[in-house]
């Protein structure tokens, strides 16, 4: 018997300068799932609820301009009054395969804390959509001060893959991502692997359901402070607060952490 109960659930959703792709989501929301509860909150310079008429069921929290990803998730996260939320990106859209009740049924029976969708990116091209699989989870490898991203993970008896990163897409337990702390405020911006490092070590469950996905949009054309903002990089800072010295990611690539400059 399922323990899911969508009225235990608070969706957050951090916007920043989309308001067309905040649209989208919201849009879907309400075509999939029109009563669940939804909480934004905006740290753009205009507010995005102004672009558009947000349905009755979410509410806009107004931020600072630029206080960041973190930040601003961790003001929805004090927020929420659900045992259970859901987090997503602003660039995200539900469809037919979006099943929410398939990512809070193994957190609510207590098997997991945490439980990802899969993400597939769209590209609009012309007249057409390119639709490709977006895999994101993967196991976190430790080793001479070095952390190290594997893909994949371990298949259960119940069909979830046991992992330590996820896709921002995801249904945890409210206390225990609170107990964790959140996410840390001085990451603005690549918050994710130092989120899952903490969370592993903090034991957190963590497992992806394949069969649910949520399409992810390409960002198309950005605009210039959008794009300002977005390209910069927390990653060095990010392995600093893991208390390592570099990273290397799915792709290969490594971070390291920026050197201290010395004092005149």
């Amino acid at each position: 018997m399922s323990t899911a109960n969508l009225s235990q659930l608070t969706a957050i959703i951090k916007t920043f300068e989309r308001p067309k792709c905040l649209a989208r989501l919201l849009a879907s929301m309400q075509r999939f799932y029109p009563d669940l509860r939804v909480l934004v909150a905006d740290d753009s310079l205009e507010d995005p609820a102004r672009e558009f008429q947000a349905p009755a069921n979410t509410n806009f929290l107004r931020l600072p301009t630029d206080v960041g990803l973190s930040a601003g998730r961790n003001a929805m996260l004090a927020r929420v009054c659900t045992p259970y939320f859901l987090l997503l990106d602003d660039d995200l859209q539900f469809h037919r395969h979006t099943r929410l009740e398939a990512l809070l049924q193994p957190v609510a029976s207590g098997q997991h804390d945490l439980v990802a969708g899969d993400l597939v990116r769209c590209q609009r091209k012309l007249l057409f959509v390119r639709r490709k699989p977006q895999p994101g989870h993967g196991t976190l490898l430790v080793k001479d001060e070095q952390l190290t991203l594997r893909r994949g993970g371990v298949v259960t008896d119940d069909g979830l893959v046991r992992c330590d990163l996820v896709h921002n897409f995801f249904v945890a337990r409210t206390d225990r991502v609170r107990a964790l702390g959140g996410w840390d405020p001085d990451l603005k911006l690549d918050e994710r692997e130092e989120f899952f490092y903490r969370a592993k070590h903090f034991d957190l469950r963590v497992g992806m359901c394949p069969e649910v996905t949520a399409w992810h949009w390409a960002t198309g054309r950005p605009g210039p402070l959008y794009s300002e903002y977005r390209s910069r990089s927390f990653k060095s800072l990010a392995v600093n607060k893991m208390g390592l010295k570099r990273l290397v990611d799915y792709d290969g690539q490594t971070i390291f952490v920026a050197a201290k400059r010395q004092a005149a």
